[in-house]
């Protein structure tokens, strides 16, 4: 799960219609009954559904074989060896889709105070969004609900980026305890939300900075919308990582940090 405000966001919505429709053309032009004109164009459609299918695999291919992808493969490696045993690459369909700019990020969400509204919205970024060479992979284990992601992306819209740190940093001070008012449909309601800077080790090698760093908490527990995520971001040779745990508690633990910082050197040493 990606660590947006919003907290219906997520780049890995499977989207099932495509699918369904390659396998039902394949099953019709796999039959013999019905006239030739309609075998002919169902073997078209399937000419055409597996080319399709063919192209999405080479593009998915590019996304593993790219730098940001070897990067981010590294950092799912180091995740592995602390327990996160399940793991699944965003395609490159799915990141795509990302790229497009959100249109209601904040609907139906007031901020108080309002001056702290543009950091909020600001802090709904991720390296893939502003990229056309991009890699993200999210990762879980069985033991535990708090599931993770590494995300690596070439650095193309480097004011989206300023943004986002001068967001951080703002909420970590002057907004620093905020809350924020969602109306539905059905309801609203007012949810705390508090941001620190997780106490990181200090690490001078290459591939042990931290550029950016939060951990913010949303909603109390008894709140359907309740949600802790810690964010670390680094940068190298002109390509950003980001590496993230979402939860609904227990993110404040030393080992979320700890874990998080040796996975964004692993990955940025992937680069």
């Amino acid at each position: 799960m990606h660590p947006h405000i919003k907290p219906t966001s997520h780049v890995h919505r499977l989207r099932t219609g495509a699918v369904v429709l390659a396998l039902s053309l394949s099953l019709a032009a796999c039959g013999n009954s019905g006239s030739d004109s309609q075998n002919d164009a169902a073997n078209s459609a399937h000419a055409a559904a597996s080319a399709s299918k063919s192209a999405a695999s080479a593009s998915n291919d590019a996304v593993v074989n790219s730098r940001a992808g070897v990067a981010v493969s590294t950092g799912i490696s180091q995740a592995a060896s602390f327990g996160f045993n399940t793991a699944r690459g965003a395609t490159a369909e799915e990141l795509a889709e990302l790229r497009k700019p959100p249109t209601d990020a904040m609907k139906g969400v007031n901020v108080i105070p309002d001056t702290c509204k543009q950091s909020v919205e600001d802090l709904n970024w991720s390296p893939a969004q502003s990229s056309d060479e991009a890699a993200r992979t999210d990762f879980a284990q069985n033991s535990t609900i708090v599931t993770g992601s590494v995300e690596v992306a070439k650095l193309q819209d480097e004011k989206s980026f300023a943004a986002y740190q001068a967001a951080v940093e703002n909420l970590q001070t002057t907004c620093r305890s905020i809350s924020l008012s969602i109306v539905s449909e059905k309801s609203a309601d007012t949810y705390p939300f508090t941001a620190v800077k997780p106490a990181t080790k200090a690490d001078s090698s290459a591939d042990g900075k931290v550029d950016s760093a939060i951990l913010w908490t949303r909603g109390r527990m008894d709140q359907d919308i309740r949600q802790q995520s810690l964010v670390l971001v680094g940068q190298k040779d002109g390509y950003v990582a980001m590496v993230s745990f979402v939860g609904l508690d227990k993110i404040t633990d030393k080992q979320f940090t700890e874990m998080a910082q040796a996975i964004l050197k692993a990955t940025l040493a992937g680069l």
